[in-house]
C-alpha cells in the first residue's frame, strides 16, 4: 500500500521535470527568436533612418545649399539629443566625425582599432568600421568596439554629392536589457503557471488514483464475496451430494447373502460375518459364531458389495471384518499378522505395501 500511495508522487516528479524542461528550453528558444527579430527590425529602422537623412542632405545639396550650411543644420537638429537608445551622426570617408549629438566628439578620427561590423546573418563575417567609411557604401550590422565591451546596431548610408557618411546608431545593450527583463518576467509567469498546473495535475492524479484504488478495492471485495458465496454454495451442494451419496451407498451395500451349508441354502447377515477367504478355489465364509459356509461368488464380487468401513481386503485370499479383529501382531520386518475371533484355519497377513492403508482403516473414525 505504501508503494501504491507514493506512485502519484512519482508521476508528479516526472511531470515537473518534463514541464519545466520543455518550458525552459522552449522559452529560451522563443525569446532567442524574438530577440533576433527585434534586432533585425531595429536594424531595418536604422537603415530607413540613415537613408532618409542621407537623402535629405543630398536633396539640400542638390538645391544649392552649401556644405557648411547643410552640416550646420544637421548638427543643430541632433545636438544634445538623447543618445541612450540611439542617435544620428555623420562621418566623412576619412573617418572624421563631422556631426554628433555631443559636440566634443566632432573632429575625432576613427582609427583601424576602433571597431568592426558583423552581419546579422553571419557573425563571423566582420569588416573594419574605418574601411566601411572609406569605401562609402551602405552597410549595416552589429558594431563591436575592440577596446571596450560594448555593441550597437549601426547602419551607414552615403550622401550623394559629398564624401559624407550618415550613421544611425541603436543601443544594443538597451535591447539586451529589455530582453533580459522580459525573460525574467516570462520565466516568473511560467514558474507560477507551471506550479499551478502541476498542483492541479497532482490533485487530479491523486484523486483519480484514489478513486481507481477504491474501485479496485470494491471490485476485489465483490469478487471475494462472490467467491466465498460460491464456496458456501459449493460446500452446501457437496455436503448434500455427500449425504445423498452416503445414503445411496448405504443402501447399495449388501445386508445379507445366500450361502451354502452342506446341501442346504441359508441366508447370512453381513454384519455377522467375521472373515471371507478362498482356499482351493472355494470361497468360505466364517460368521461370528464360528459357523462355516461356502459361496460360488469370488472375493472380488463379494468385496464390491461390502461396506469398506466395515471390511478390509487383507490380501488376495482374505477379507476381514473390523468387528472380528482380536489383535494385530508384527510378523517379521515387513508384515503384520491379524488374529481374529472366532479363530479360523488360515493365517491372515498384511503385506508391507498395505500396512499403511490397513492402519488407517483400523484407526478410522466411525463418523468419517
Amino acid at each position: 500500500m505504501k508503494n501504491k500511495s507514493i506512485f502519484p508522487f512519482y508521476i508528479f516528479v516526472v511531470l515537473t521535470i518534463t514541464i519545466f524542461s520543455v518550458g525552459y528550453f522552449g522559452l529560451e528558444y522563443v525569446i532567442d527568436i524574438s530577440y533576433k527579430k527585434v534586432v533585425e527590425n531595429r536594424l531595418d529602422a536604422s537603415k530607413h533612418e540613415a537613408r532618409q537623412v542621407a537623402n535629405l542632405l543630398s536633396q539640400q545639396l542638390a538645391n544649392g545649399e552649401s556644405s557648411e550650411i547643410v552640416i550646420k543644420n544637421l548638427q543643430a537638429s541632433i545636438e544634445y539629443s538623447e543618445v541612450s537608445d540611439g542617435f544620428i551622426c555623420m562621418f566623412n570617408n576619412k573617418g572624421v566625425e563631422i556631426c554628433h549629438p555631443n559636440p566634443d566628439k566632432i573632429g575625432q578620427v576613427i582609427d583601424d582599432e576602433n571597431s568592426s561590423v558583423s552581419s546579422l546573418s553571419n557573425q563571423n563575417l566582420q569588416q573594419n568600421f574605418l574601411n566601411i567609411l572609406i569605401n562609402g557604401k551602405a552597410t549595416g550590422g552589429i558594431r563591436s568596439f575592440k577596446k571596450k565591451n560594448f555593441e550597437e546596431i549601426i547602419y551607414v548610408a552615403p550622401v550623394i554629392g559629398e564624401d559624407w557618411i550618415v550613421a544611425s546608431h541603436a543601443n544594443l545593450i538597451t535591447i539586451q536589457n529589455q530582453r533580459d527583463d522580459i525573460t525574467n518576467r516570462l520565466q516568473l509567469v511560467f514558474i507560477i503557471l507551471g506550479l499551478i498546473i502541476l498542483i492541479i495535475s497532482y490533485v487530479l492524479i491523486r484523486y483519480f488514483f484514489l478513486k481507481n484504488e477504491q474501485k479496485l478495492t470494491e471490485d476485489k471485495n465483490a469478487i471475494e464475496k462472490l467467491y466465498f458465496e460460491s464456496l458456501d454454495k459449493l460446500s452446501s451442494t457437496q455436503q448434500t451430494v455427500h449425504i445423498e451419496s452416503e445414503n445411496i451407498t448405504k443402501e447399495t451395500f449388501a445386508r445379507r447373502m445366500l450361502v451354502n451349508k452342506g446341501v442346504q441354502l441359508a441366508p447370512v447377515f453381513i454384519d455377522d460375518v467375521s472373515v471371507f477367504y478362498t482356499e482351493n478355489k472355494i470361497t468360505y465364509i466364517i460368521d461370528s459364531k464360528g459357523e462355516k459356509y461356502t459361496t460360488s461368488q469370488s472375493l472380488d464380487e463379494i468385496f464390491s458389495e461390502l461396506n469398506p468401513d466395515e471390511f478390509f481386503r487383507a490380501n488376495r485370499q482374505t477379507i476381514v471384518s473390523i468387528n472380528s479383529i482380536h489383535r494385530i501382531e508384527k510378523y517379521g520386518a515387513t508384515k503384520l499378522k491379524v488374529v481374529v475371533t472366532p479363530k479360523v484355519e488360515i493365517d491372515i497377513f498384511i503385506s508391507k505395501a498395505k500396512i499403511s492403508e490397513f492402519k488407517n482403516w483400523v484407526g478410522k473414525k466411525v463418523d468419517e
